[in-house]
């Protein structure tokens, strides 16, 4: 341990709590390394790192001190990860580089952090690997919501796309004419195939539970309005 203190993890995104709890606890050692690796990091979505020292590397940036609200405390820097990877890439640029499904197994409850636990092993480059491909046509966000991201890719181009995300059930792709479920890849990355001919795609988070409580909900209201409409259910009468 190099005894740089203080360090956490900023994401982006809908990565939820316990989700990010599992990182930390796993990847503890990386965070509290004096070079955290950025390019691991970048594959879980890290793109910010705050420490209140030093954090070296070519790939981290300092972007702004913060000033602790306690008193003694030193401040504290926020790092900018220059490999993080953008929400939504191009699976085959991710695939053909890195065994993503070697990430499985990380993240899994731990407990707390134990001096025996062995640092992690970087990213798990694939031997021999060709360089992405430099015809990718680049993948723009348009618009982020709490629930949905909305993209654009060039009409002609298609294949796998990956998203970058907590890989939850419930995330699901759709354009005009048709929609696709994200399968995932690992425990942080997902994929679908984006159709030739179709420029706006949106990614929306709708999990069984909302799409069962959703339907639930309109059958019983469907269901007491032609109860009422048979004569099942009479107006209650009015006080005299």
């Amino acid at each position: 341990m190099h005894g740089v203190a203080t360090v956490r993890a900023a994401y982006e995104g809908l990565l939820p709590l316990l989700r990010v709890e599992d990182f930390l606890r796993e990847y503890w050692r990386d965070f509290y390394a004096a070079r955290p690796d950025a390019e691991l990091l970048g594959l879980m979505n890290i793109r910010f790192l705050a420490s209140d020292k030093p954090i070296e590397g070519a790939h981290w940036r300092s972007i702004a001190w913060v000033a602790p609200c306690e008193e003694g405390r030193r401040p504290i820097a926020v790092f900018q990860n220059d490999l993080a990877l953008e929400r939504v890439v191009w699976a085959e640029a991710l695939e053909s580089r890195y065994d993503l499904r070697a990430l499985d197994g990380r993240f899994v409850w731990t407990g707390e952090p134990s001096e025996k636990r062995e640092a992690p092993a970087g990213a798990p480059r694939r031997i021999g690997a060709p360089p992405p491909r430099a015809d990718l046509p680049p993948i723009a966000i348009r618009r982020i919501s709490p629930n949905a991201l909305e993209i654009a890719k060039p009409p002609a181009a298609g294949g796998g796309v990956a998203l970058i995300e907590s890989a939850y059930p419930g995330w699901r792709a759709r354009w005009a004419g048709g929609s696709a479920d994200l399968a995932p890849l690992n425990a942080i990355h997902m994929r679908f195939d984006a159709p030739p001919g179709i420029e706006t795609i949106r990614l929306v988070f709708e999990p069984f539970s909302f799409r069962l409580g959703l339907f639930l909900s309109l059958a019983a209201l469907a269901g007491l309005a032609l109860a009422r409409a048979a004569g099942w259910m009479p107006l209650r009468a009015k006080r005299r």
